[in-house]
Order: structure tokens, then sequence, then C-alpha cells
């Protein structure tokens, strides 16, 4: 059996061990009330529009339309993963600057917006919940309403996204008449990877090419040091996010040197909620326990899998032309920094604040199995030129037309797609 294979089988079998925990961990109140005012209105907003807009019948559109289930799909791991970032980024911003009178405006704005970065995180974790029963053959009831719940959620948060580029403009101005750590640095250039998958799902060229002129602060090298230095959690976020954006054929600041794939980062999550389940003991833990117990079966998990790809990688060197050499001693060389040893892993964590929604989040996309395997599926076919009916499809022209599927669906239309 291929490791993809392993892969897929294990993230199955690991969902009876990880339903024993989303219900307690996953399970919390929405806030919609204190978030925003569309956000709000969302979940009266989403009953009417599924009935009237089409989505009624998710659940037959779901088993009998690929070129639906693949877009669905697409746009909700693509949701999902970008509202991480979105939240670790608005940590990490406060962390790197929050001691900086410069950066006190867009700090004040960007914490603003952090009670409705938890609640969009909340809504797509439950619609993840619905739309991976529904892959398996389930019914869920409240699948349109919810999914209908969680891109209009989505795209209320995508208004914020000026908070980005206030950031990155924040920091360029900054480091023009100072220093500036590597940490702030890699937060700035996190912030240009983010609205370059922005300006790709929006089809904006020119932003697209603003973006690329701004250019990064770090050196690959120097952006993977400060990424090994990063709380776990974040971590396998922006490895997640990176990953992702290369999918669709989206430069990142690191591209090339993260050694694992994105089934590897679902497999770490799926593996990091059984390690907390077995650490529990069948006890029902809460609270800051049970926080700090994902927080070090994450750091275990991500370990063993940045050990099997540096074998893997090395193996694989031995047989290779002298360029392909170098590049993949390059890629060993960035496993030495995405994990900590054993010893290490308590006092990577002293003072880190651990991120309740990160968690569930996380945790909720482990345990979707069916998700992460259509969704690879529909990567594969576009990289590979299996592209359906529709010729020339190819990365950039998905990744446009997801971000339409997101538009679409949060208004309660049924978006029309070529075969992915």
């Amino acid at each position: 059996m291929t490791k993809k294979g392993i892969i897929i089988v294990c993230s199955a079998v690991a969902v009876v061990a990880v339903g024993a925990v989303l219900s307690c961990m996953i399970d919390w109140p929405v806030d919609t009330s204190q978030s925003s005012g569309n956000i709000a209105k969302s979940s009266r907003f989403s009953r009417k529009t599924a009935d009237e807009g089409g989505l009624s019948n998710m659940e037959e559109l779901l088993q009998n339309d690929a070129s639906f289930k693949d877009g669905m799909v697409t746009a909700y791991v693509v949701m999902q993963t970008r509202a991480q970032q979105f939240d670790a980024l608005a940590g990490m911003s406060n962390d790197v600057a929050g001691d900086i009178p410069a950066f006190a405006s867009v700090l004040k704005d960007i914490n603003k917006a952090r009670p409705m970065i938890a609640n969009v995180t909340a809504m797509l974790t439950t619609a993840g919940s619905d739309l991976n029963a529904a892959l398996s053959g389930e019914q869920r009831a409240d699948l349109a309403q919810n999914t209908i719940n969680a891109s209009l959620a989505y795209t209320t948060l995508q208004k914020q996204n000026s908070l980005a580029d206030r950031f990155i403009t924040t920091t360029d101005a900054y480091l023009k008449e100072a220093e500036g750590s590597d940490a702030l640095k890699f937060v700035r250039d996190q912030w240009v990877d983010y609205q370059r998958m922005t300006a790709a799902l929006d089809g904006d060229a020119a932003k697209a090419e603003e973006l690329a002129q701004k250019g990064y602060q770090l050196t690959p090298q120097q952006g993977l040091a400060v990424l090994g230095e990063c709380p776990v959690l974040n971590r396998v976020i922006f490895m997640a996010g990176g990953l992702m954006s290369e999918s669709f054929n989206v430069g990142t600041e690191m591209e090339g040197l993260i050694p694992i794939t994105l089934s590897d980062i679902c497999s770490v999550v799926t593996e990091a909620t059984q390690l907390t389940v077995r650490h529990s003991e069948g006890e029902v833990m809460s609270g800051e326990a049970q926080m700090r117990s994902y927080v070090l079966a994450m750091e275990q998990a991500l370990e063993g899998y940045v050990k099997v790809a540096s074998t893997q990688v090395l193996e694989s060197s031995q047989t290779l032309e002298s360029t392909q050499v170098l590049e993949s001693t390059q890629v060993l060389e960035s496993t030495q920094v995405l994990s900590h040893g054993p010893g290490e892993v308590n006092t990577a964590m002293d003072g880190v604040a651990i991120s309740e929604p990160s968690v569930k989040s996380l945790m909720g996309f482990g345990g979707s199995p069916e998700i992460v395997t259509n969704f690879e599926q529909s990567i594969a076919a576009v990289r590979n030129g299996v592209t359906g009916d529709k010729m020339g499809m190819n990365a950039p022209v998905m990744c446009q037309q997801i971000g339409e599927v997101i538009s679409m669906v949060a208004v309660g239309s049924v978006p029309q797609l070529a075969r992915l």
C-alpha cells in the first residue's frame, strides 16, 4: 500500500477516536450577536436562501454531481484553512508588534475583529462536520443552512483583509527606520502569502502583481527557521496554508521547503486527537488541561511525520542527479527545524497562549477524512492535467472558480462549475 493510501485508511479508522472527543471539544456556542451585524443575520438569512436558492437538496447534489462536490469540498478546505491562518496571524501580530507604538492603530483594529474570527471558525467547524457526514452518505437536516451560514460568515471576514495590507505597509515603513526582529518580518511575510492567495481567489491580477513587487523580508531559509520556533498549532496552520496555496500554484515564502504534504498535515491533526484521547484515560478533560494535552499531542505527532519525511528524502536523494541532490538536501535540512526534540517540548510551550477556537477547528479538520480525501483527488486532477470537459483548466483558473463558489454559496445559490 502506498504512503498516501495508508494515510487515508488511518484517517478513516481514526474517526471513531476523533468522535470520542469532538463531542466535548467541538460543540461550543456561536455568539453571532457579538461578532458582526452581517453574521448575526446569517442564521435567519440562510434558511430562506437554502430553500429558495436551490441548496435544499445539497445531499443529492454532493452524491450525484461530481463538479458540485469537488467545488464544495475544495471551497470548504480553502475557507477553513484561511480562517485559521487569519486567527493565527492576528495572534502573532500582537506577539511580535504589541510593544511597538507604530503598530498600535492596526493592532487595535485587528483585535476588534478577533471575536468575529472565533465565530467564523465555529461556523466552519459545524459546516465541516455536516459536509463530511454527507460525503459518507449520512443525512444532515441543517447541511444547507450551516454551509450557507459558514460561507456568509467567511465572506464577511474577508472584508477585514485590508487589515493584512495595513500590517504589511506598517511593517515596511517601520523597517525603514528600525532593524526589526525576524519574528516581525516572518509575520509580515505570512500576511503577504495570505493576501497572495486572496488575490488568486479573487482573480485580481493587479493585486497579485502589487504583492509580488513587495516581496519578502526574509529568505526562505530564514522564514523556515522562524516557523520552527512558532507554537506548534501555528506551525501546523501555516504549513497547511502554504501547502494549500502551492496546490493552486500560488507562490509562498517557503515554497518547496516543507517536506510533508497536506494529507500528512491532516494525519498529524488526527493522530494528535487520538493521542489526546489516550492521555485522558477515558476521563473528560476540561479547560486549560484539555488544550495543553492536545498541544503536547500535536508536537509528538508532528515530530513523527517529519522524521518519516526526512528519511524518505534522504533515501530518494541517493539516486538523484547533483542538482536534484542539492534540492533534496535543502528539504532535508528543513525537516530539522519543523519539530522540537522530545526534551524541548515543554520549554517550547512556556508562555504560549493556547487558542481554543484553533484547537477545535484543527480537531474538526482532522476528523473529516472524506473532505480531505476528496480535496486531494480534486487538486491532483488539476495538477495532473485531468480537466474533464473544460479544456485548459489549470490550478489558477480553479482557484478563481473556488472564489466564485464561495461567493455564490454565501447567497444561497448553486454554483455551476466545470468538472475539476
